[in-house]
C-alpha cells in the first residue's frame, strides 16, 4: 500500500489560499478489499506542530484543527495511514500560503494618460544581497503579464482571469527566485484590456467594468541571511507603450515593431473589488499542434489546416523586412466551395496582425485567443513548419477516458473533450470564436456531469459559483450569464437552475460538503425567488423562458424554443431545484429546512401532475422533451408511466426514430430511454449518421461538438451564420450517458465512496472501457463481447465498495481491486450501419450511396420523384416497390455495409 495525490485542496493556483485548508489523499494497493482504518495528519511550521487531524477512514477534504495559517509562510504536512491489512505508509507535503487576507504593500497604478491601449508599467528594484527566495504577487484591472529582465514570470495566460470584477478580483502568486539577480533588476508589467475594459457581449460594449486599466504587483525578496525586502508598484513607475498596438478577445491583436515608444507618469487609483488569491487552475498552453496541410483555396487564399478545431492562437517563426505586414485570420470551417469562411464569427474579426521589425522573429499574441481549425496567412506565405498552434484552456487535470470498438463513437467522445477544453478558458463559455464567448449558465448546467467525468472541475466551478453567488440579485434571481455582463435578465428555468443543480451534482461527484455549504444560501434564494413568482396553482407560469432551446420540433423557427410547453419545462426544473434544496439541507444538518422544502417539492409535483396530465395519463405537451423530462425526473404518476413511455416511442417513430430535442431534452433523452426499458431505441439514436444525430457531425468531419445539429448540411453548405458555432459543448452532454449507462459508472454515495458498476451491453459496441479518476482513486468499468464470449472487467479504488452488475449474470458486492468475469453468451453486439430502417435521403446524401444506386439501377436518380422519397425508410420504399424493389434495396444495403468505417 502506498499514498498518492496528497494535496492541499485549496491550492489549485499553486499556493494555499485559505487560513484553514482541507487535505486529500489516495491509497493505492495491489491487495483487494483495502480500506484505510487509521490516519494521522500533522501540520508543522518550523518543525512545530500547529494543527492536526486524526481518524479512521476519512481521506478526502480532511480539515485539521489548530492554528490558522499565516500569510506567505511555508508549512509541512505529515501524513501517516494504516490499512486493514496491517500496512502503513507515510508522506510529507511542503506547501506555502499566498497573501491570504493580508493587504497589498503595492499600489494599483494606472497611467495619467494611457500611451496606448496596451502598455507596460516599468520600474526598477535592487536586490541588496544574494536571494534565497523571491515571490511576486500580482493582479490588474485588465490582463497582465510580468517580466523580470525581459523574462516572463510563470507560464499562464490571461491573468488575473475573469471574475465578477465589481465583487472579486483574483491575484496570482509566482515563485520568481530564478528570475532575480543580485543588484539592480528591471521589472515590467504588461497590461491589456481583456474582459475588464475590452469589448464584450452582443453590443461589443467596452469598459463594462471600467474604462481604465491598471496593474498592481508586489515583490518580496528573502535573502540568504534571512532578512528581506519588499518592492511594489507605486508612483515611481512609468507607463510605456509597447509593440502591442491593441488587443481584444473578439478582434485579435496587432503588434507593430516599428512603433515609437511613448511614456506617461502613473497615479494610484482605487477599485471596489475584494482581492482574493487564485481559486482555480490558471489558463495554460496544454498542447501544441502543427498544421497537417497547407493549400490555396479556389479564391486563392493561402490556408493552413491544423486538423482540429481548438482554442488558442498561433506562434510564427518569420524572417522579413522591416515594416512588412503579416495578418492571420482564423476560421472553424471552409465553405461549400472550400474557401475560407468567417461569417459565423459575426462581428468578431479574429485577426492578428504583425508589422515586422526586420530580421528573424518569433511572433506570438499576448492578450487574445481564437476558436479555429483553419488559419489564413495574408502578406507572406509561410511554410507550415514555421507555424505552431498553442492550445489554451484552464489547466484542469484530466480524469476520464472513454474507449470503445466503434471509431465514430470514440471520435464523438474526443469531440466532447475538445469542446470542453475549448470553452473552459477560466469561465465555462458557450463558444470560443464569435462575438459572444460568455458564461452561459444553461450550457454549463446541462454539461456539468460530463465535464466532471472528463476533468477535475471542482476548483473551476467553485470559482465560477462564487461569482454566481456574487451576481445573484437581492430577490434571488440568477442571471443567464456568469459573470453577468448582460444585466436586466430575470431568472429562467434550467439556465438559472445552475444555482442548485451544479452545486448538488458537484457534491455527488466530489463529496465536498463544505463547498455545498458555501453555495447553499444561493441555492435557497433561487428556489425562493421562483416560489415568489408562482401562480395560485403553485406553479411557475410567468416571465421569460428559453423552453427547449434550439429544439427541432418548433412550429416557428424564429422563436428557437421548440414545441414543448415552456412552462412545463420551467416547472420540471422548479421541482428539481426545490427537491435539491431539501436534500442539501438534510446533508448539511438543516432538518427543519429539509422538511420544509421536501414538502414544497411534493406540492409542486402534485400541482404539476394536475396541470400537465389528464386523468388517463396524456401529457398536455406530448413532445419528446416533455416525455423525457417527466420520466427522467420522476414526475409521471406510476399508473401513467406506461402511457408516457408509449407516447415517447410513438413520437420517436413519427420522426423515424430520430431526436428533435433541444437544450432541455437532449441531456436526458438517452437516459430516459435506457432507464425505461428502451435501451434499444437509445442505441438507434446514438448510431444514426444522418441529420439530426450525434454521429452526423462526426460523419461530416467535426472535431468538436456543434451548436446546431446541421451546422453543415449534407451538400456541404452551411447553416445561416447568426447562430452556427462549430465549438459548442452543450450537446456533448451525451458523454454523461456514455460514462454512466454504457460503461455503467455511477456513484451511490457522494464522491464515489460507494459506487455501482453496471456496464450496459450496447448493440454496435462490441467492447467498451471507461476510466474515471475519482477523489478516492481509479475506477474502471467495461466489457468485451465477441465470438460467443463475454468478458466484464472493473476496478474499484481503495477505501471504496462497489456493487457490480454482471450482464446476464448476478450482482455482486466487492471491495477495492480489479476483477474480471468471462463466460459464454449468445449475445451478438455487431451492428449493421445500414438497415431497412435507414432513410432513403441519407443514402442520397452520400456520394458512395448515389454511386451504388446508379450502379445497381442505372437512371434511377434522374427523375424528380427521387427527392420526394427522402424521408421514407428503405422498408417503406420496399412496400411500394414490391419484390423487385426489395431485392434492389437489399443489394444496396449489402454494398453500403461493406464500406469501411472511419479509422481510429
Amino acid at each position: 500500500m502506498n499514498l498518492s495525490d496528497f494535496r492541499v485542496v485549496e491550492a489549485a493556483g499553486g499556493f494555499c489560499r485559505v487560513e484553514k485548508p482541507h487535505f486529500s489523499w489516495k491509497l493505492r494497493s495491489d491487495e483487494r478489499d483495502t480500506k484505510q482504518i487509521k490516519f494521522e495528519l500533522a501540520i508543522l511550521k518550523d518543525g512545530k506542530t500547529i494543527a492536526r487531524a486524526a481518524g479512521e477512514g476519512e481521506s478526502v477534504y480532511v480539515l485539521p484543527e489548530g492554528e490558522v495559517l499565516a500569510p506567505r509562510t511555508q508549512y509541512e504536512a505529515r501524513l501517516t495511514v494504516e490499512d486493514n491489512h496491517g500496512c502503513r505508509a507515510g508522506e510529507t507535503l511542503v506547501f506555502e500560503t499566498d497573501k491570504l487576507s493580508e493587504p497589498f504593500a503595492a499600489k494599483m497604478i494606472a497611467p495619467t494618460e494611457a500611451p496606448a491601449p496596451v502598455y507596460a508599467l516599468k520600474g526598477k528594484f535592487t536586490a541588496k544581497k544574494p536571494v534565497r527566495a523571491a515571490r511576486l504577487y500580482a493582479t490588474a484591472l485588465g490582463l497582465y503579464e510580468c517580466y523580470f529582465g525581459g523574462k516572463k514570470a510563470g507560464d499562464s495566460y490571461f491573468a488575473p482571469f475573469w471574475t465578477s470584477y465589481s465583487h472579486t478580483l483574483e491575484y496570482q502568486t509566482y515563485d520568481v527566485t530564478s528570475l532575480i539577480n543580485e543588484g539592480e533588476n528591471d521589472f515590467s508589467m504588461l497590461v491589456g484590456k481583456g474582459w475588464y475594459a475590452g469589448a464584450l457581449g452582443f453590443m461589443k460594449q467596452r469598459g463594462i467594468y471600467g474604462g481604465r486599466t491598471a496593474g498592481m504587483a508586489e515583490i518580496r525578496l528573502t535573502y540568504e541571511d534571512g532578512t528581506g525586502d519588499v518592492f511594489g508598484t507605486d508612483e515611481s513607475f512609468t507607463a510605456v507603450s509597447t509593440y502591442i498596438a491593441d488587443s481584444e478577445f473578439y478582434f485579435g491583436e496587432t503588434q507593430d515593431f516599428t512603433k515609437e515608444e511613448k511614456s506617461s507618469p502613473v497615479e494610484v487609483i482605487s477599485f471596489p473589488a475584494k482581492v482574493v488569491g487564485q481559486i482555480n487552475e490558471p489558463v495554460r498552453c496544454t498542447q501544441v499542434l502543427k498544421p497537417i496541410s497547407c493549400f490555396h483555396t479556389p479564391k486563392g487564399e493561402y490556408v493552413l489546416d491544423f486538423g482540429q478545431n481548438f482554442t488558442g492562437f498561433v506562434s510564427l517563426e518569420v524572417e522579413g523586412e522591416r515594416g512588412e505586414t503579416i495578418t492571420l485570420r482564423h476560421a472553424e470551417v471552409l465553405d461549400k466551395e472550400g474557401n475560407f469562411y468567417t461569417e459565423n464569427l459575426r462581428e468578431a474579426t479574429s485577426e492578428d496582425t504583425f508589422i515586422l521589425a526586420g530580421g528573424k522573429q518569433v511572433l506570438t499574441p499576448h492578450f487574445t485567443f481564437h476558436g479555429f481549425r483553419y488559419l489564413q496567412i495574408v502578406g507572406k506565405e509561410l511554410p507550415k513548419e514555421a507555424v505552431t498552434g498553442l492550445v489554451l484552456h484552464s489547466d484542469m487535470k484530466q480524469t476520464g477516458k472513454f474507449e470503445c470498438s466503434d471509431p465514430r463513437v470514440e471520435r464523438l467522445w474526443q469531440n466532447i473533450v475538445w469542446g470542453q477544453r475549448s470553452n473552459f478558458v477560466d469561465v465555462p463559455t458557450d463558444c470560443p470564436q464569435r462575438d459572444e464567448r460568455l458564461g452561459w449558465t444553461g450550457d454549463a448546467n446541462v454539461f456539468f456531469r460530463t465535464a466532471a467525468f472528463n476533468y477535475d472541475v471542482s476548483s473551476f466551478f467553485n470559482k465560477w459559483l462564487l461569482d454566481l453567488a456574487s451576481e445573484q440579485r437581492a430577490d434571488g434571481s440568477v442571471p443567464h450569464v456568469i459573470p453577468d455582463i448582460l444585466s436586466g435578465n430575470d431568472g429562467a428555468a434550467l439556465w438559472s437552475d445552475c444555482a442548485t443543480m451544479i452545486p448538488w451534482n458537484e457534491y455527488l461527484v466530489y463529496g465536498d460538503k463544505d463547498a455545498l455549504r458555501a453555495q447553499f444560501p444561493a441555492m435557497k434564494k433561487w428556489v425562493d425567488f421562483v416560489h415568489s413568482r408562482c401562480s395560485e396553482n403553485g406553479l411557475w407560469q410567468t416571465g421569460f423562458q428559453y423552453g427547449d432551446w434550439l429544439a427541432l420540433d418548433g412550429s416557428n423557427p424564429a422563436t428557437r424554443t421548440g414545441s414543448t410547453d415552456k412552462h412545463l419545462v420551467a416547472n420540471v426544473f422548479y421541482y428539481v431545484s426545490t427537491d435539491i434544496v431539501a436534500k442539501a439541507a438534510h446533508v448539511l444538518g438543516e432538518e427543519a429546512l429539509a422538511k420544509e422544502y421536501s414538502a414544497r417539492a411534493d406540492a409542486i409535483k402534485a400541482a404539476f401532475q394536475t396541470e400537465y396530465f389528464t386523468a388517463t395519463g396524456r401529457l398536455v405537451s406530448e413532445t419528446q422533451t416533455a416525455c423525457v423530462l417527466t420520466l427522467y425526473f420522476g414526475l409521471v404518476p406510476d399508473e401513467m408511466r406506461a402511457r408516457v413511455i408509449g407516447t415517447l416511442k410513438t413520437n420517436l417513430s413519427e420522426h423515424n426514430n430520430h431526436l428533435v430535442t433541444g437544450f432541455a431534452g437532449t441531456p436526458y433523452l438517452l437516459f430516459a430511454l435506457s432507464e425505461n426499458g428502451m435501451h434499444d431505441l437509445a442505441e438507434k439514436l446514438l448510431f444514426h449518421e444522418d441529420f439530426p444525430s450525434w454521429l452526423y457531425a462526426v460523419k461530416m468531419g467535426a472535431t468538436t461538438i456543434w451548436e446546431r445539429w446541421d451546422g453543415i448540411l449534407p451538400d456541404g453548405s452551411l447553416h445561416e451564420p447568426s447562430m452556427n458555432s462549430f465549438n459548442h459543448y452543450s450537446y456533448g452532454s451525451v458523454g454523461d450517458w456514455l460514462y454512466r449507462i454504457v460503461a455503467g459508472i455511477r456513484e451511490t454515495s457522494p464522491g464515489y465512496r460507494t459506487l455501482k458498476l453496471a456496464p450496459t451491453l450496447t448493440k454496435g459496441l462490441e467492447s467498451v472501457r471507461a476510466q474515471f479518476e475519482s477523489v478516492y482513486g481509479t475506477v474502471v468499468s467495461g466489457y468485451e463481447c465477441k465470438e460467443g464470449k463475454l468478458r466484464v472487467f472493473v476496478t474499484v479504488p481503495a477505501n471504496c465498495t462497489a456493487q457490480v452488475v454482471i450482464p446476464e449474470h448476478e450482482t455482486v458486492t466487492v471491495g477495492s481491486g480489479s476483477y474480471e468475469w468471462e463466460y459464454e453468451t449468445a449475445t451478438d453486439l455487431k451492428l449493421l450501419r445500414y438497415t431497412m430502417e435507414t432513410r432513403f435521403g441519407s443514402i442520397l446524401d452520400m456520394p458512395e450511396g448515389r454511386a451504388i444506386l446508379n450502379e445497381l439501377s442505372p437512371g434511377m436518380l434522374d427523375g424528380p420523384m427521387v427527392e420526394l422519397a427522402r424521408d421514407m425508410t428503405l422498408a417503406e420504399m420496399c412496400a411500394y416497390a414490391g419484390e423487385q424493389g426489395t431485392a434492389l434495396y437489399t443489394a444496396v444495403l449489402n454494398k453500403l455495409n461493406a464500406l469501411p468505417v472511419m479509422k481510429k
